[in-house]
C-alpha cells in the first residue's frame, strides 16, 4: 500500500504545472513520516538484537551446563587437572643436568596446573580446592642460586605448601651439577615444620646438614619412603627413626657422610637401596645393617665403580642376616679384578641363612662394557655356610661374567632352586665371547630317569642369548621338566645382532606341550 502511494506521488508531472510548490510540500510531509517510522524502527530492530543475544546467551548457558565436561564427578575432574600438572613432575636422575632456574621455578608454582585453574570459576574451584593436586614439591638448587631466585621462591612456596592443606606431601630435592649444592637452612626448617604431612623426601647430590629437620623428630606419620642419595653433613639419622609407616629407604654410604645405618627403623622396613662407593675392603658400611632387617625384606647394593685397584683388607666381620631377597648391581665400569674382587668380598662377608632369591647384575646407567665378574670361590663358600641347598629358590645372573663349569658346578650346590636366569655376552673384555646357552647346558640341565636330575625342582628358566644353541636340544630339555611342575616356564630373548627364528617343528611341538609357557623373543628390546 505505502509503496503504490510512493509510486503514485513520484508519477507527478508536478514540472509540467504552474505551480509545484503543493506538491513539494505534500512530498516533504510524506518523507518525515518515513523518516520518523525507519527511526522507531531501528530502535526495534536494536531492541530485538539486544534480546536475542541475551536469549543466545542464556541457550548456550543451559546447553554447557547439560555438557558432558560439566557432568564429571569433581573426583574425576581433578584426576584430570593432575595429567595437566604433570609436566611439571620430574624424576631426579644422578645423571642428568639440573633445569634453567625459571623451569624450576614452574615446576615448584605448578604452573600448568594454575593455567588450568584461570580456565572458569568452576575448574579454579575443583584446582584450588583439591589439595592432592599440590602435594608435590620438587625443589633444584637452581633456586637458590640467586637471591632474585630465592626471593620468589620463598614467596611460591608457602604458597603450594597452603594449598596443600593436610595432604600428604612428596619432597624431591636435587642439585645435580650446581656450583652450591647445599640446601638452604630457612627452607629445610619450612619443610620440617610440615613433616607430620611428609610421605616421601628424597633429597638427590646435596649437602645436607641433617641436624636441619631436627624439628620433624617425632612427627613423621605418614613417612613412606627416605632417599639420601648424596653428600650429607653428618647428622644423626634417629630424626627417622620413629617413622611408623616407613617401607623403603635409599640411601649412599660413604665413610665421609658419618651416616649410621643402625639408626634408621631397619627391622620395620621391606626395602633397603644402598649405594657404595667402593674405594676399599673394609668400609662396607651398607651390610652392617642387615642383621637388623626383617626376613621379609629385600635388600639391594649397588657397588659404585672407582678408577684403579681396591686397597685395604679383609677384616669386616662376618655377618648373619635372615634376610630373603638380596641383589647386587655393578653401577659404571670396573675392571674384571676389580669387579670379581668387590663382589667376592661382599660373599665373604655374609651368611644368609634364609635367602630365598639372589638377583646379580649391572645397572642401566653402566656403559655396555661393564661386566660383573662371578666370584666362584667365594659363592661356593657363602653357598655351603648358608644351607643355599635348602632354601634359595631364584638365582639370576644377567650381565655376569662366569664360565659353563663353574655354573654347573654352582648349580650342584642348589638342589632347591627353582627358577634361574643367565646371559650370554658377546664382546668380553679380551674380545672373546660368553656363551651360556649352550647345547651343553640344556643337556645338563635334562632330566633324565636313570640319574640323579640337577636342579630338580626347576620349573623357570629364563635367558638372554646369542641364539647358538640346537633348537632340538631346547625342545628335549622343556620336554624332560613339565612332568613333574604344574606349569614350566621358559624365556629366551635375543642378544642385539644375534637374530634367529624358532624352528617350525620345533615351534609346533613346544605349542603341544600343554604344561608349557614359553616365550621366544629374536631380539631382547630391554
Amino acid at each position: 500500500m505505502a509503496a503504490s502511494f510512493v509510486r503514485s506521488r513520484l508519477h507527478l508531472q508536478a514540472w509540467a504545472q504552474d505551480d509545484p510548490r503543493p506538491v513539494i510540500d505534500a512530498l516533504s510531509a510524506d518523507i518525515l513520516r518515513y523518516e520518523a517510522e525507519m527511526t522507531r524502527l531501528k530502535d526495534v530492530l536494536c531492541e530485538l538484537e539486544n534480546d536475542w543475544i541475551q536469549l543466545t546467551q542464556r541457550r548456550n548457558e543451559y546447553l554447557s551446563s547439560v555438557h558432558p565436561i560439566r557432568r564429571i564427578p569433581t573426583e574425576v575432574l581433578a584426576e584430570i587437572f593432575s595429567f595437566s600438572d604433570s609436566e611439571c613432575r620430574y624424576e631426579h636422575d644422578m645423571m642428568e643436568e639440573s633445569p634453567a632456574a625459571g623451569e624450576a621455578l614452574k615446576h615448584l608454582a605448578h604452573s600448568p596446573l594454575y593455567t588450568v585453574s584461570q580456565v572458569s570459576s568452576s575448574w579454579h574451584t575443583v584446582a584450588m580446592g583439591t589439595p592432592t593436586l599440590w602435594k608435590e614439591i620438587a625443589m633444584d638448587a637452581r633456586l637458590w642460586e640467586t637471591s632474585e631466585v630465592f626471593d620468589k621462591v620463598l614467596l611460591v612456596l608457602p604458597q603450594v605448601l597452603d594449598r596443600g592443606g593436610l595432604s600428604s606431601l612428596s619432597i624431591s630435592v636435587y642439585c645435580g651439577q650446581a656450583t652450591s649444592p647445599s640446601f638452604p637452612t630457612s627452607i629445610l626448617k619450612l619443610l620440617a615444620q610440615q613433616s607430620e604431612r611428609w610421605q616421601s623426601a628424597s633429597f638427590c647430590q646435596v649437602v645436607l646438614d641433617l641436624r636441619g629437620p631436627s624439628a620433624a623428630t617425632g612427627r613423621l606419620p605418614r613417612l613412606e619412603s627416605l632417599s639420601l642419595r648424596g653428600i650429607c653433613i653428618p647428622g644423626s639419622l634417629d630424626i627417622f627413626h620413629d617413622a611408623p609407616r616407613l617401607q623403603v629407604v635409599e640411601v649412599v654410604c660413604t665413610p665421609n657422610n658419618g651416616l649410621d645405618l643402625t639408626q634408621l627403623p631397619l627391622q620395620q622396613l621391606s626395602v633397603l637401596r644402598c649405594d657404595e662407593p667402593l674405594l676399599n675392603l673394609d668400609t662396607l658400611i651398607s651390610l652392617l645393617a642387615l642383621p637388623h632387617l626383617p626376613a621379609s625384606a629385600q635388600f639391594q647394593l649397588r657397588l659404585m665403580g672407582t678408577p684403579g685397584a681396591l686397597s685395604g683388607t679383609t677384616t669386616l666381620r662376618e655377618i648373619v642376616s635372615p634376610l630373603s631377597t638380596f641383589t647386587l648391581h655393578l653401577v659404571y665400569q670396573y675392571s674384571p679384578s676389580h669387579s670379581q674382587t668387590a663382589s667376592g668380598r661382599v660373599f665373604d662377608s655374609l651368611t644368609l641363612p634364609s635367602l630365598s632369591r639372589l638377583d646379580m647384575n649391572v645397572n642401566a646407567y653402566s656403559p655396555e662394557s661393564a661386566l660383573l665378574y662371578w666370584p666362584q670361590t667365594q659363592f661356593i663358600h657363602l653357598a655351603m655356610r648358608s644351607g643355599f641347598s635348602t632354601h634359595l629358590q631364584i638365582l639370576h645372573l644377567w650381565n655376569v661374567v662366569i664360565e659353563q663349569d663353574q655354573l654347573l658346578e654352582c648349580l650342584e650346590h642348589l638342589s632347591f632352586l627353582e627358577h634361574l636366569a643367565v646371559s650370554d655376552i658377546s664382546v668380553l673384555h679380551n674380545g672373546a665371547s660368553q656363551i651360556l646357552l649352550s647345547d651343553a647346558l640344556l643337556v645338563a640341565l635334562t632330566r633324565k630317569n636313570d640319574t640323579p636330575s640337577l636342579v630338580p625342582r626347576l620349573s623357570g628358566f629364563m635367558a638372554h642369548s646369542m641364539l647358538k644353541f640346537d633348537d632340538k636340544v631346547l625342545l628335549q630339555f622343556a620336554r624332560s621338566r613339565v612332568d613333574d611342575v604344574e606349569l614350566f616356564e621358559l624365556d629366551v630373548f635375543g642378544i642385539q645382532g644375534f637374530v634367529r627364528e624358532l624352528d617350525s617343528v620345533v615351534e609346533e611341538q613346544l605349542d603341544e606341550l600343554e604344561k608349557l609357557a614359553y616365550m621366544w623373543e629374536p631380539v631382547d628390546d630391554e
